[in-house]
């Protein structure tokens, strides 16, 4: 049974405008037990953990373009807020697994496009330390892909596009691009 707490119980919350304290009545089944319930989180759009949703997606889509040490820093000279970098491996890792549960609807009948609007694409990934090994070896494989009748190559970027339903500038970024100083 569950009992309300006889005093408000006080949440942080950080968000993008700064740390809040909420006080609010929450429900377990004991006065030191784990807060099972509380009324007010979900009127409010309040997470589960401390973070708010805005801030952790600021902070996600900046871990994807730098390390999280950087990413990090980033954010606090921003918006004057931000987590640890502890914190931000971690939201990454609890995104992380909704990421197979994604990728298997897609395996279904009513997530399955038909065979005939599927077309070929070739998934290009580049570290930006400017090894020519790497591009070599791609121009290579979409050049003996290029002379089939589905195949077409971005003009100069040796990117082989499937069947040209694709843009150039998908494959033609990502090779051949020169690191930007400062």
């Amino acid at each position: 049974m569950l009992t309300r707490s006889e005093t408000p119980q006080t949440r942080r919350y950080l968000s993008i405008f700064g740390e809040l304290s909420i006080s609010r009545y929450v429900y377990s089944s004991g006065s030191k037990k784990r807060i099972e319930y509380s009324p007010l989180d979900a009127p409010l759009g309040l997470p589960a953990g401390e973070i708010s949703y805005v801030l952790e997606d600021f902070q996600q889509r900046l871990c994807v373009q730098t390390p999280y040490g950087k990413s990090t820093e980033d954010l606090k000279a921003i918006l004057g807020t931000g987590v640890v970098v502890g914190t931000a491996e971690h939201m990454t890792q609890e995104m992380g697994e909704f990421a197979e549960a994604y990728r298997l609807s897609a395996l279904t009948d009513e997530g399955t496009p038909p065979a005939e609007n599927e077309g070929q694409f070739l998934v290009v990934a580049g570290d930006g330390k400017g090894g020519g090994d790497a591009k070599d070896a791609l121009r290579k494989t979409a050049g003996s892909q290029a002379g089939s009748a589905s195949s077409k190559t971005a003009p100069g970027s040796g990117c082989s596009l499937g069947d040209g339903r694709f843009p150039v500038g998908i494959c033609g970024g990502a090779i051949g691009r020169k690191r930007e100083s400062g």
